[in-house]
């Protein structure tokens, strides 16, 4: 039943990330965009340190920064919020929402996702 599941959330990514890809392709990508993505990202990267350091402290008392590094950056985020911004009605701000998550994602997937070894192992020493 295990392997059933896991198939099916393999098949449906595959179709999100071709719709995806899709979807990319007819978008305009001006400069704002670019701009907007950055600070984006570098919002949700200062969010993320914030929503695991306050807690941590809270109930442990410590955070070694390592640790809290290493938490922030193997953050990754995917298809869901694309799809959730595909799913925005038509509106003067949608392209600029779709860009942005685009941006992000793709740094997520990309940026993150493979350099969190490196990461792992930099700040384990």
């Amino acid at each position: 039943m295990l392997q059933i599941g896991k198939l099916i959330d393999e098949v449906l990514n595959t179709i999100l990330f071709a719709m995806i890809g899709l979807q990319l392709v007819s978008m305009p990508f001006l400069r704002e965009y670019w701009l907007l993505g950055i600070v984006g990202i570098l919002i949700l990267l200062v969010a993320r340190m914030a929503s695991v350091s306050l807690p941590t402290l809270f109930v442990l008392g410590k955070l070694r920064l390592s640790n809290l590094f290493t938490l922030t950056w193997a953050d990754l985020r995917g298809g869901i919020s694309i799809a959730m911004a595909l799913s925005l009605p038509v509106s003067p701000f949608r392209e600029s929402i779709l860009s942005c998550c685009y941006f992000i994602v793709l740094f997520s997937i990309i940026g993150q996702g493979l350099t969190i070894n490196w990461v792992v192992k930099r700040m384990s020493n």
